[in-house]
C-alpha cells in the first residue's frame, strides 16, 4: 500500500502546480496562491495520515479492503471539512479560495486512490482469500 501513498502525495503535488499556475494566470495575487496551497497541504496531510492510520500493510481479506477505503473516504471528507472550517475561522482567509483549491486536490487524490486500488485489486485472482496491498 505504499503504492497509495505515493500516489496520494503526487495528487497532493500536481494539485498544488494546478492551483498555483490557475492562481498565477488567473492574476489572483500572491494572497490567493498561498491560502490555497496552506489548503492543498492540508488535505494532502490529512489524506495520508487516514491512510496510515488503515494500517495499510496489514493483511485483510480483499473484500474488506474495499469497506475500509470506503470508510476512510469518508471519515477523510469528514475530517477535511472541519479543519477547513477552523482554518477559514481562525486565519479569515478567502473562502472560495479554500473551496476550490480543497476540491482540486480532494479531486486529485480520489482519481490517485482509484488509479492505485482498482490496479491492486485487478491482480488479485478471484480465489484470494487475504491478502496486503
Amino acid at each position: 500500500m505504499g503504492t497509495l501513498l505515493v500516489g496520494q502525495l503526487v495528487a497532493g503535488c500536481i494539485a498544488a502546480i494546478l492551483w498555483t499556475l490557475g492562481t498565477l494566470g488567473g492574476g489572483f495575487g500572491t494572497t490567493v496562491l498561498f491560502e490555497g496551497l496552506a489548503e492543498v497541504g492540508l488535505v494532502t496531510a490529512v489524506a495520508l495520515l487516514c491512510t496510515i492510520a488503515i494500517a495499510p500493510w496489514t493483511v485483510r481479506p480483499a473484500g474488506t479492503w474495499a469497506i475500509v477505503l470506503m470508510t476512510t473516504s469518508l471519515v477523510r471528507l469528514v475530517i477535511i471539512i472541519g479543519l477547513s472550517l477552523l482554518l477559514y475561522s481562525a486565519a479569515r482567509m478567502a473562502p472560495k479560495a479554500l473551496v476550490v483549491s480543497a476540491f482540486v486536490t480532494i479531486a486529485a487524490v480520489l482519481i490517485a486512490e482509484t488509479l492505485v486500488t482498482t490496479r491492486f485489486l485487478s491482480r488479485l485472482k478471484s480465489e484470494s482469500k487475504t491478502t496486503s496491498p
